[in-house]
């Protein structure tokens, strides 16, 4: 509404001054010719060129006195006027006349639409008035598409307390409870902007506010810029967002501000030590040195099938793969998975030298014998449970560690992103509620309300 103002105050400016430039212009003629030429009253067929276009009746225009070069101030004001005509105005089919509207009598005046509201202020913050509009310009159209398709988003049912289900349909009661949740979290944020903005600006220096102003004033050249220099272009992006170039440069101030005061007041207080770090790394060990794992593939077959045992060892010692070998038949474990032995990853615990991997301890022995791509050069022999002597080749195909230890850069960085990060947080939280208990707002879940009503009323009316 604020752009629609300026428009019309720009564009009222330029009428007004093109009709001085108009009358400067008669003046200096009249003055001068040093005579007064002829009036001409123009009709409304003076300006159409077509006569099949002319309206069917036309009220008269009201006489004007036309003030002549000769004639005086004084005798102007004695010559008489005539009245404005109070008759109705006719064009066409159409009437247009002052007045109360007419109403037949007997008949009840109604309005042809229900009431809308266009706009209302619901509250202040530090003196920032908080319209219903500035609002719902983004969180309207996420509500309407919600109540117009009865779904949302997994996050959004967290955000109400509840866990997604598939083909869960979306209940008016749930739409009013996300709303609620949307709204205060909107107004909470306009607070908080809102308070660390005006902290900032009014610690602001005379040559920084200085500076802040040639900021803004460069950032809206360079929106400018990017738009191809129309001034035009940038005004109508503008207003598609809903602001105007007094909003957006607002905008651009208040984002400094509060990036400067979170710095001074926030940031660098919080800053983590190395026996923080070392601590963090400490207490959360099993997160920075998880388990390795392992991957094995096995070959068993019966120690009295002769021709399968030929068959391995040749194709082992002629240097196949050995997945390739254990997909052979002659394998009688898991020969359509290449002899793979779980589910490819094997948790490692500790040392891989002294690590158990599997239930039979001559497997865990030759095992930690083995290093990453290597498989045992003779077979471990064992008795199944139906007392079958069996021959078992094992190959570890990898082994993956994801340890990170203490000395990595890259591991202390993380750490002190994290530190820094909570720390941050727990004192904008501190700083903001002490901004808070010596503002002045309008009560927050009055709005919340009012809001939640507002978009109920125009999104997702009470109704069967």
């Amino acid at each position: 509404m604020q752009g629609l103002r300026t428009y019309r105050v720009a564009t009222m400016d330029r009428r007004l001054g093109f009709l001085v430039l108009l009358a400067g212009w008669a003046a200096g003629g009249c003055a001068g010719g040093g005579r007064s030429e002829p009036v001409v009253v123009l009709r409304t067929e003076d300006f159409i060129a077509d006569p099949a276009t002319m309206p069917t009746t036309v009220a008269p225009s009201p006489t004007v006195p036309v003030r002549s070069a000769s004639v005086s101030p004084v005798e102007e004001a004695n010559v008489p006027t005539r009245p404005v005509s109070q008759e109705p105005l006719t064009i066409n089919d159409v009437s247009v006349e002052s007045g109360v509207p007419r109403v037949q009598p007997g008949v009840e005046a109604r309005a042809s639409e229900s009431p809308v509201l266009v706009d209302a202020k619901i509250g202040e913050i530090n003196g920032r008035p908080i319209r219903v509009d500035d609002l719902l310009r983004d969180i309207g159209p996420r509500l309407a598409a919600i109540a117009l398709t009865k779904m949302m988003a997994p996050e959004e049912w967290r955000a109400i307390g509840l866990e997604p289900q598939e083909g869960r349909i979306v209940t008016r009661g749930n739409w009013l409870d996300l709303a609620e949740v949307l709204f205060r979290g909107e107004l909470s944020r306009i607070l908080k902007d809102e308070l660390l903005a005006a902290e900032a600006r009014a610690a602001l220096k005379p040559q920084q506010r200085a500076g802040l102003r040639n900021f803004v004033r460069e950032s809206t050249a360079v929106q400018r810029r990017s738009l191809g220099g129309s001034q035009a272009e940038l005004e109508r992006q503008l207003r598609v967002n809903n602001q105007n170039e007094h909003r957006f440069g607002r905008e651009v101030e208040a984002r400094v501000l509060i990036s400067m005061q979170l710095e001074e007041k926030v940031k660098k207080r919080s800053r983590a030590s190395w026996k923080d770090v070392k601590r963090y790394y400490d207490r959360n060990i099993e997160a920075f040195q998880p388990p390795a794992t392992a991957t094995f593939r096995i070959i068993s077959c019966r120690a009295d099938n002769a021709d399968a045992v030929a068959a391995i060892r040749e194709s082992l010692a002629a240097g196949k793969p050995f997945a390739e070998v254990a997909s052979l038949p002659a394998n009688q474990y898991n020969a359509e998975g290449g002899g793979l032995f779980g589910d490819g990853k094997t948790v490692i615990r500790g040392d891989y030298a002294t690590a158990t991997p599997f239930a039979v301890d001559e497997f865990n022995a030759a095992a930690q014998k083995l290093k990453p791509g290597q498989f045992t050069p003779e077979p471990v022999e064992r008795t199944d449970r139906s007392d079958n002597k069996l021959l078992v080749w094992l190959y570890l195909e990898s082994l993956q560690s994801e340890s990170k230890s203490l000395a990595d850069p890259d591991v202390q960085l993380n750490i002190v992103d994290r530190l820094n990060y909570s720390a941050q947080l727990a004192g904008e939280q501190a700083y903001i509620e002490r901004l808070v208990r010596r503002a002045t707002f309008s009560d927050l879940d009055q709005m919340v309300q009012e809001l939640v009503n507002i978009a109920a009323d125009r999104y997702w009316p009470p109704g069967p």
